[in-house]
């Protein structure tokens, strides 16, 4: 009786090719900046490696797992349902139990986003899930029919995949080695689900069978599947049908398989048998995945190096395998993070397998997929360990899971630690148990109370229960025993102090607002003292608020300057403080030294802009260009990342940006970093919020309780619906920090709110009615021309401007800035032309010619309005001027007088609009 073998079909038939380059090259990860190891469980070594080279930066994690180890396996994870995804993390946790602890596992194969099941072949316990697709080229990454799995001897494998299939009936017998892929000239295929259609010809012969029996979900490798011939076709009847869900579509080409075929009818039972090579037979697992990077300790890459997958730098997952195939290691490259770690190349990717013992080696999913989890020592489950170029999780199909298959037992190692730090005298600290291992490095539960806890020097220090009280300067070593298991650590007492350390050392803050402080005494050496708080004194000085005896302050209720002033003793120290201070520009974007750009499936390019550009201060901004047209499925997201992170001062309630927006209704975000290191992200705008067209100020909230100092590592646009992941050009300039909600940036550099018309243009700019010039001034004095005039009319009003008649002036063709609206308002009746063949794009819209528009455009009524003196009966606008007055849209100047030859100001109109519509 065979064993089930759990397959996932999902390979390329074509003849494995192979660009290969010998094994002599530099290693592909040069200096190495950082390396821990840690080994979490007796066959399973994880180690995670920092390497820095000519520019790049590759953060690298390696789970090494020894088969040879009893109580190991590397095992595959699917979901449930087999149909379905889910994070690395998740499905680690679901597979873990006592008994088979999971303590690594990463993501595995390439899966379709839409149908939600692996691109490449799978077998599992000799069941075959699915058969997956073949219609892939060299430049696919699983191109060729090569697969990852463990054997029936339980040895790790990679290798080619070859399968053979036998069609039987009372009168046929044959047998192909194609499946889910082209139908060519003499050959028979066989189509399984997820493939559509056969799509075959009229020189074809086509057998549809339904009613399989085992069902499709329960097919196993070398056992024959059963159906009945439920639709056929004959040369010349041109098949092709949509393969079904309960069964298969055998497609012949050519007369010599039409003769072969002869025989089957129509309720006909057929049996197909699935088989594959010798190296998979009866084995655990099999997974279809690509391309193959490394092949007898040489790099062996079986697809286009050629192609932006292959050889550009991007997130990376690959497996490889010793000679033995008792080893096997999996290794993750963290990418599209500039400043944290680049990315490799699948080629440098294959050198480093090699250099690290590599004897085959095969690529697994990378990109966003790209996710490793770990249990650390002392964790009882596995903890997401890289970074994902998402910035979090993708759900996935297939994980491999490494396992340790062991029942925890008593406790055998016990690890303590305390804040960190030497202990002043009269302080009391807490002992913690960190963990407790079993033989195992499995996790042991440990109560407090189970604990038997001893100093060895009760005159330095001594135990009440795990509180060690600090007695006299010296040191001692504090002692836990559990079980089996003996924890030990070294505790200094000291009875005086260098420093005061005091954070943060200045503050800038809003008023009304709340910050706490921390007092750090340190020692010569300029390590840390633990010492009991209460021994610090908290001042202010100033009128700048209030402090409490635990160091938290609240500002006053008025801008004002000051110090916090803290005592220890007869050691005194000063902190400045500005309450209801200044925004304060922290960024002016006049240089791209510090800026990099970064791609989440799109294109970015990042550069400087200049005046004529949009600028808004200065002589720069950033100019941030996005594409989301990319092939890549998922959320889409451009990136300005700082080098150096860009530090904020004080305690600012929000960040203010500048932002020279497109008008493509994309999220605009950021990520802040606060002072323990944690990541934050923070919102320009809300999703699709990016909606406006020229200058606008945006804000983010910054949280009120995240730790000083602050900084901002990323400014970024995204998008998460795949209909609107268009392309587009942003600037970016004056990003500064706020300290008070009531802060009131002007829109337009030349108009503050004094101004008569602020209230209209403000409210015309909210509606992107406006959007002022690329240096951010308004300019309202300058007369409006009969081009802007269209173009405001024409948003205002919401006038589609697509599929307009040409309205046939000379002056102003279809290449002209202003011609669509111009288009819309001449089609809709609004604006009409100085004579049939002249617009007059660029003369000034004189104020007789704005009462005419204005009332056609929102169908005004009414006549009665006041006389002007300088408009006659006679006068062509006559009506048009008195309806405005009759609707108190205008009562002209104070002489009374209305100007209607005098041309029209840019706030005039702003003015006259925003009283139309209101």
């Amino acid at each position: 009786m065979r064993r089930k073998l759990s397959v996932i079909l999902t390979s390329s038939l074509l003849v494995l090719s192979m660009f290969t380059t010998g094994t002599a090259f530099a290693s592909p990860f040069s200096s190495v900046v950082s390396e821990n190891e840690t080994k979490v469980s007796p066959g399973v070594t994880w180690k995670s490696t920092v390497y820095e080279g000519e520019g790049d930066i590759e953060k690298v994690h390696m789970l090494d797992v020894n088969l040879d180890d009893p109580n190991t396996t590397l095992e595959v994870g699917i979901p449930n349902p087999f149909d379905s995804l889910e994070i690395v993390t998740e499905q680690a946790k679901q597979n873990s139990l006592e008994g088979h602890h999971v303590v690594g596992a990463v993501n595995a194969g390439f899966f379709d986003p839409k149908t939600r099941l692996p691109i490449s072949l799978f077998i599992k316990d000799n069941q075959i899930y699915n058969f997956g697709l073949y219609e892939l080229d060299a430049n696919s990454p699983t191109n060729a029919s090569v697969a990852f799995g463990i054997d029936k001897d339980g040895s790790a494998q990679i290798d080619q995949f070859e399968h053979t299939i036998r069609i039987e009936s009372d009168d046929v017998d044959v047998t192909t080695n194609r499946i889910n892929e082209t139908r060519n000239e003499g050959e028979l295929v066989v189509f399984t689900k997820p493939y559509k259609r056969s799509w075959a010809n009229e020189w074809g012969t086509e057998f549809i069978l339904s009613d399989v029996t085992p069902s499709m979900d329960e097919i196993e490798a070398g056992e024959p599947v059963t159906g009945t011939v439920s639709k056929l076709t004959r040369v010349g009847e041109y098949p092709g049908s949509e393969v079904p869900e309960d069964g298969f579509i055998i497609s012949a080409h050519g007369q010599e398989w039409a003769e072969k075929l002869a025989a089957l009818d129509n309720g006909d039972e057929v049996t197909i048998t699935f088989d594959f090579n010798r190296t998979w037979e009866d084995a655990e697992y099999v997974l279809g995945t690509g391309p193959l990077l490394v092949d007898e300790g040489k790099v062996s890459i079986s697809m286009n190096q050629a192609t932006s997958f292959a050889k550009s730098l991007h997130p990376r997952t690959a497996i490889a395998v010793d000679k033995s195939g008792d080893r096997v290691f999996v290794v993750t490259v963290d990418g599209r993070q500039p400043g944290y770690s680049d990315g490799s190349s699948l080629i440098d990717l294959a050198e480093y397998l090699i250099e690290q013992g590599a004897y085959r080696a095969i690529n697994l999913d990378g990109g966003g997929s790209t996710a490793i989890a770990v249990r650390e020592l002392g964790q009882f489950l596995p903890s997401l360990q890289n970074s994902p170029s998402d910035g979090s999780q993708r759900s996935v199909s297939t994980t491999l899971l490494a396992v340790s298959n062991t029942n925890t037992g008593q406790a055998k190692t016990m690890k303590l630690s305390k804040e960190e730090g030497k202990v002043f005298v009269g302080t009391k600290v807490p002992i913690d148990v960190t963990y407790a291992l079993d033989q195992y490095l499995n996790p042991v539960t440990v109560k407090t109370e189970d604990v038997e806890w001893d100093s060895n020097n009760d005159a330095i220090g001594e135990m009440e229960g795990n509180t060690f009280v600090a007695n006299a300067a010296g040191q001692t070593t504090v002692s836990a025993n559990f079980e089996d298991s003996l924890g030990q650590i070294a505790v200094t007492v000291v009875d005086k102090f260098k420093e005061l350390q005091i954070a943060p050392n200045s503050l800038k803050i809003g008023t009304e607002q709340s910050t706490t402080f921390k007092a750090t005494p340190l020692t010569d050496d300029g390590s840390p003292i633990i010492f009991d708080e209460s021994l610090i004194k908290w001042a202010t000085k100033g009128n700048i608020g209030t402090i409490t005896d635990g160091g938290t302050f609240t500002a006053a209720e008025q801008p004002a300057e000051g110090e916090i002033v803290v005592t220890v003793g007869a050691m005194e120290v000063t902190v400045p403080v500005e309450v209801g201070a200044d925004p304060e520009v922290v960024e002016e974007f006049e240089t791209l030294d510090n800026w990099t750009e970064s791609s989440a499936r799109s294109v970015t390019e990042l550069s400087l802009s200049g005046v004529p550009s949009p600028v808004y201060e200065g002589s720069k901004s950033l100019r941030l260009k996005y594409d989301f047209t990319t092939d890549e499925q998922g959320i889409k997201a451009s990136y300005a990342v700082a080098n150096q992170k860009v530090q904020i001062p004080g305690k600012p309630v929000e960040l203010g940006l500048w932002v020279y927006g497109d008008g493509n209704k994309h999220w605009l975000r950021g990520k802040l970093i606060d002072g323990v290191g944690n990541e934050h992200t923070i919102d320009f705008t809300e999703e699709a919020g990016l909606d406006w067209k020229g200058w606008n100020y945006v804000r983010a909230s910054i949280p009120n309780d995240l730790p000083l100092p602050l900084s901002i590592k990323r400014i970024y646009v995204a998008e998460t619906l795949p209909e609107k992941q268009d392309k587009g050009v942003l600037y970016f300039d004056k990003l500064q920090a706020v300290y008070n909600t009531d802060h009131e940036e002007p829109r337009f550099k030349d108009m503050t709110s004094e101004h008569w018309a602020f209230g209209a243009v403000l409210s015309l700019t909210n509606d992107n009615i406006i959007t002022g010039f690329p240096d951010a001034t308004f300019r309202p004095q300058d007369n409006l021309t009969r081009a802007q005039a269209a173009i405001m009319i024409a948003r205002e009003l919401q006038l589609p401007l697509a599929d307009r008649p040409n309205p046939g002036f000379e002056d102003i063709d279809n290449s002209h800035y202003a011609y669509e609206a111009v288009a819309a308002v001449a089609d809709e009746g609004i604006i009409q032309g100085m004579s049939a063949e002249q617009f007059a794009p660029d003369k000034p819209l004189t104020r007789a010619q704005m009462a005419a528009i204005l009332k056609r455009a929102y169908k005004l009524e009414g006549t009665d309005g006041k006389a002007f003196k300088d408009v006659q009966a006679t006068h062509w606008a006559s009506k048009d001027i008195k309806t405005l007055s009759a609707n108190n849209i205008t009562s002209g100047y104070p002489d009374g007088t209305y100007g209607p030859e005098k041309a029209t100001t840019r706030a005039e109109f702003a003015s006259f609009l925003t009283r139309v519509i209101k």
